[in-house]
């Protein structure tokens, strides 16, 4: 350009130049629009699922019977237990029987609802609480920890509840934020089209 002298070749080069940023910019909008409608389509499906998670809570806790104190019963393989150790060596003795075994195997009942221990393919077991929803449990070292995990998991009902009623207020309110952005022009496009 500066050997040639023509003002223009130099003033194509710049336009080039900011036809190419500013299509850049564009892709980078079109982008940024594709992400928040895919946001958006997640948030309703979670929106779904945490809706439904929280219906099966409110009909587990009407479910729940209580198990503190004197309360507590338990049902292992068809014999009832009072004493939280015992009963908790149980659940131990068969979770280890089961490992690497790939099965499903429903072991008792505690508070209403079922109590199934989940044996992977590998050296893991899963300890499960079965009602409308399902609710994991730990498998301790000890009999009465897993016992305490099992207990614990039941009366996290009404934590679980109010967990799950926040995460919808979050998705909404995060919806609402990204609907509003949805079909926004890109910004440059006028200047785009005349360069």
């Amino acid at each position: 350009a500066i050997a040639s002298g023509n003002p223009l070749v130099i003033e194509k080069a710049h336009i080039d130049a900011e036809v190419g940023r500013l299509g850049r910019l564009r892709a980078q909008h079109h982008e940024t629009q594709y992400r928040i409608r895919s946001t958006i389509r997640r948030s309703h499906e979670e929106i779904e699922i945490l809706t439904r998670r929280i219906e099966n809570l409110h009909k587990d806790i009407a479910a729940r019977r209580p198990t503190q104190g004197d309360a507590f019963n338990v049902s292992i393989e068809g014999t009832e237990y009072t004493d939280r150790g015992i009963a908790g060596e149980l659940i131990n003795r068969r979770a280890q029987q089961l490992r690497g075994s790939g099965k499903e195997y429903k072991i008792g009942e505690l508070a209403g609802f079922a109590v199934v221990l989940r044996a992977s393919a590998f050296e893991h077991t899963e300890l499960v609480l079965k009602g409308a929803n399902l609710y994991s449990a730990s498998i301790s070292d000890s009999a009465h920890g897993t016992m305490r995990s099992l207990e614990h998991t039941v009366n996290a009902f009404d934590d679980k509840l109010a967990q799950a009623g926040k995460a919808v207020e979050e998705c909404r309110k995060q919806m609402a934020e990204l609907e509003s952005k949805v079909g926004e022009p890109f910004e440059h496009e006028t200047k785009l089209k005349n360069l």
